[in-house]
């Protein structure tokens, strides 16, 4: 149907006439409309062929009074206004397919955007990230794994482009011609998945089908980045990675990247972007990952990619639609999720440190040569990690005039620990009251 809509529509483009008794703002405007219905389809129409059908079809006494030459001014300009001059006060023509919000959807939208189910996502500005020492590391995962350019980019967000584009995303993965299908606003739009990589800046390459239940190449990272945690990767939690700059980018793919998502659980989505950060390979199609994740079911994040897909289609945003607030992981995010202790501050970060067996570390952050993503394996040892803090405390006992006493930096915490199950279904959300929900495949 996709298709034969296209079709028709280049058809009618290839073939349209200008009639003797017809304005030059009427024709333009059918000519208009026929460019946004392909584009919506996923064929852009350039300006030069544009104007290039312009001058071919109207016949040149219709485009000699100045009103042409200030439309075909616009045209070439891909103004979004086509409309000849009018008197005063000019008309402005309604986009096609936008969607009006009525005083009921704005009222709905500013009284909780959390009730709706909508999630903000982390943007590039990420404290305190260049505090913990991690910024050097986490923007070599960034770049391993292809994402730099989407992370620079910081787009606003939007209430109703972001639960319309979500609610409406399929994934169509045909073997030759993979698809993705969604609505902007009233506009529903097809666009095939190289092209839907290119919006997200992601590289189009790689297996795009569906992940098997725990291969062997994931549990083998999953068991390395956790010191050898035995359980299942749909039973692994992202807090039983070990090194803090691996942690931070699962958290921040958690919900920047991979749209729906549980951010305590981990999952085989994450262990394939962490192959790719990790080892520069790509042996999974990343950008099929995130369609895979935007069609399935759960709390709507989403919305910065929302927002590059629009501004890809050249679509514009509805003046009336609610810009969502920014949610950043900063360091109450970050002892919500375990990640420090909870009376750390900026000038005193203490990182929790969690082993398999349920026993954790708490380590006092930055921790350079400890903790460094360069240096496999990507986990640390309970040996490893206590002779360095001997050490350490041995110098700052001996450099120091006001020595204070050895401080003992095992510790348990047996509801907190991510190895137990104190509340099965229970997320380490971003929202501490948000409710849960289950794992994901």
């Amino acid at each position: 149907m996709h298709d034969t809509r296209l079709r028709k529509l280049w058809a009618e483009f290839d073939t349209v006439a200008f009639k003797d008794d017809e304005r030059i703002a009427d024709f333009a405007m059918h000519i208009s409309n026929l460019v946004v219905a392909l584009r919506t389809l996923g064929d852009i129409v350039d300006k030069e062929k544009t104007i290039r059908k312009f001058l071919s079809v109207v016949p040149t006494k219709k485009r000699t009074p100045d009103e042409a030459e200030e439309l075909l001014a616009k045209i070439s300009k891909n103004h979004d206004d086509w409309s000849t001059p009018e008197p005063t006060p000019t008309p402005i023509l309604k986009k096609r397919g936008m969607i009006e919000l009525n005083d009921e959807d704005m009222r709905e939208a500013k009284k909780s955007l959390m009730e709706k189910g909508i999630k903000s996502e982390d943007v590039k500005n990420l404290p305190p990230i260049e505090d913990l020492w991690l910024l050097d590391d986490f923007l070599t995962l960034v770049r391993k794994a292809g994402l730099t350019a989407y992370m620079e980019d910081e787009r606003k967000q939007y209430y109703m482009l972001t639960k319309i584009f979500v609610e409406s995303f399929k994934f169509n993965n045909k073997h030759f011609h993979p698809t993705v299908a969604f609505k902007i606003y009233g506009n529903p739009v097809t666009m095939k998945l190289k092209d839907f990589c290119a919006a997200l800046d992601i590289a189009p390459v790689g297996t795009a089908r569906k992940i098997e239940d725990n291969p062997k190449a994931l549990l083998e990272l999953y068991r390395e980045i956790t010191n050898d945690d035995c359980r299942t990767i749909q039973r692994g939690k992202i807090r039983n990675i070990q090194l803090p700059a691996i942690k931070y980018f699962a958290y921040y793919l958690a919900t920047s990247i991979l749209g729906r998502e549980n951010t305590s659980n981990i999952s085989s989505y994450h262990l394939a972007f962490l192959i790719a950060a990790l080892t520069g390979e790509t042996p999974y199609h990343l950008g099929a990952l995130v369609a895979r994740r935007l069609s399935n079911k759960g709390p709507i994040y989403g919305g910065i990619i929302a927002s590059r897909i629009l501004a890809r289609l050249d679509l514009p945003l509805d003046p009336t639609d609610v810009e969502i607030p920014p949610v950043r992981l900063d360091i109450a995010a970050m002892k919500s999720h375990q990640f420090v202790t909870a009376d750390s501050s900026m000038d005193n970060i203490v990182y929790r440190m969690l082993f398999a067996d349920g026993d954790e570390r708490e380590v006092l952050l930055p921790q350079i040569d400890l903790f460094s993503v360069h240096r496999q394996p990507w986990s640390r040892s309970k040996e490893e990690v206590d002779e360095q803090l001997k050490i350490q405390g041995f110098h700052q006992q001996h450099d120091s005039e006001d020595a204070e006493p050895s401080y003992d930096y095992t510790v348990t915490y047996p509801v907190a620990s991510s190895s137990t199950y104190p509340e099965p279904g229970r997320s380490s959300s971003y929202y501490g009251d948000t409710t849960s929900w289950g794992p994901w495949e």
